[in-house]
C-alpha cells in the first residue's frame, strides 16, 4: 500500500481558529477531509494517508518516507515568508527531487507554484466564495486530472490570493473568471485553486466568520472527490 502525506497549511492559531474547524463533519485537518471523499469514492484503505500541520510548527517527515504528497490550502498568503512557509518550500525542493507525486490545493497551489518559480499575489476586490464551474483548457480537456468528469466541472472556491504567474513548463488545464484554477507542473506535480477535498457545508463552516454574506453560494458537488480519486489513480497511488 502506498503512503501518502497530506501536508497542511491551514495557519497559524491566531489566524485559523481550530475550534471552527473542529465543528465540520468530515474532521477538523485535511487529510480527515481528504479521507472522506476518498470513502465517497470507495477507496478507504486503498493508500495509507497520513497528515503534518506545518502552520503549527510540526516537523516534516522526510520526503524517502512516502510515495505521493498532498498539500492543503492555508489563510496565509505564500509571500509572508513565515519560518514555517519557507521550511515547507525547502522541503518541496526536496520533494521535487524524489521525482514522486504531489497534489496541490488552494494555498498548496500558490505554494507549489512559487516553489518552481512561479509568482502568487493577492486579488482585486472581494475574494471568490462560492461552487462555480471552471473552463477546461484543451489541455485539461485530454488530462487524466479530468477524467470522467463533465466539461464544465463543479468545484468549491474559497480564496484571497491566486497565481499571477505559472512556472515555466507548466500548463495551464483550467480557469475560472481570470484566475488560473489548475495546473500540470510536470514530473508529477499538479495543483488545483479550488477545494476538492472539501463538502459545502465544509466550506460554510470554515468560511463564515470572513464572508457571512456570500456563503450561501455554495453546493454540494461531487466532482471535488472524483478529481481525488483521478490524481490518485493518474499517478499511481491506487
Amino acid at each position: 500500500m502506498n503512503r501518502v502525506l497530506c501536508i497542511s497549511l491551514l495557519g497559524e492559531p491566531d489566524r485559523a481558529d481550530r475550534n471552527v474547524f473542529a465543528s465540520i463533519p468530515d474532521g477538523s485537518n485535511d487529510w480527515q477531509w481528504i479521507a472522506s471523499r476518498l470513502r465517497e469514492r470507495g477507496l478507504e484503505g486503498r493508500v495509507e494517508l497520513s497528515g503534518v500541520d506545518a502552520s503549527i510548527g510540526e516537523t516534516l517527515p522526510s520526503p524517502e518516507d512516502f510515495d505521493g504528497v498532498m498539500v492543503g490550502g492555508s489563510v496565509h498568503n505564500v509571500n509572508e515568508g513565515r519560518d514555517w512557509q519557507r521550511r515547507t518550500i525547502d522541503w518541496l525542493g526536496e520533494w521535487r527531487q524524489t521525482g514522486r507525486p504531489l497534489f496541490g490545493i488552494c494555498g498548496g497551489h500558490q505554494m507549489a507554484a512559487v516553489a518552481l518559480g512561479g509568482a502568487v499575489d493577492r486579488m482585486n476586490g472581494k475574494p471568490h466564495s462560492e461552487t462555480a464551474p471552471v473552463e477546461l483548457t484543451e489541455a485539461g480537456r485530454g488530462h487524466f486530472l479530468f477524467r470522467e468528469l463533465e466539461n464544465a466541472p463543479q468545484f468549491h472556491f474559497g480564496h484571497f490570493d491566486h497565481v499571477t504567474r505559472a512556472p515555466d513548463g507548466s500548463s495551464l488545464l483550467a480557469t475560472y473568471r481570470d484566475v488560473v484554477a489548475a495546473l500540470d507542473f510536470g514530473g508529477d506535480w499538479y495543483s488545483v485553486q479550488f477545494h476538492p477535498e472539501s463538502t459545502a457545508e465544509g466550506m460554510v463552516i470554515s468560511w463564515d466568520g470572513e464572508l457571512a454574506q456570500d456563503v450561501m453560494c455554495y453546493r454540494d458537488t461531487p466532482d471535488g472527490a472524483r478529481i481525488i480519486e483521478n490524481f490518485l489513480r493518474g499517478t499511481g497511488l491506487v
